[in-house]
């Protein structure tokens, strides 16, 4: 808290001008021009930040034009060959939230060794033993 304020609401006012330029933007934003607008540009916003998390397109490797150009263009390959291979075998590509015991079951599930392991006692699920060992599974 801000050390004037001494608690509750406050109120802040803008300029006229201001105040109605953002009254005037926040009345189109409930049109169905302006949504569809939008969804194009959250469709971008993806795209954009895909390109970001899978390749580090915020900062080029090379310097000059034509360098960074290539290096976007591979970039937007391996984005569309991620998206292909995504596609053709039915994965979707948003990134859901999972957590721990759903992965620990998908783990399981793609492993039948380790889930053989597991349901014998042989394998601690957290992957981690009494004395704290980098195996999982102990011998038999």
């Amino acid at each position: 808290m801000h050390p004037l304020q001494t608690g509750g609401r406050s109120l802040s006012l803008q300029p006229r001008e201001r105040q109605e330029a953002l009254d005037q933007a926040r009345a189109e934003q409930t049109s169905e021009q302006w949504r569809t607008k939008y969804g194009t540009r959250a469709g971008i916003e993806g795209t954009i930040h895909q390109a970001v998390a899978v390749t580090g397109m915020r900062r080029t490797r090379y310097r000059g034009l034509p360098k960074t150009h290539l290096e976007h263009a591979f970039s937007a390959v391996a984005l569309n060959l991620l998206r292909l291979d995504a596609w053709w075998n039915g994965h979707p590509l948003d990134r859901t939230r999972t957590g721990h015991l759903v992965r620990l079951d998908l783990s399981l599930t793609a492993s039948p060794e380790v889930g053989a392991a597991l349901s014998k006692g042989l394998a601690d699920p957290g992957g981690c033993r009494s004395d704290c060992g980098a195996r999982t599974i102990a011998s038999a």
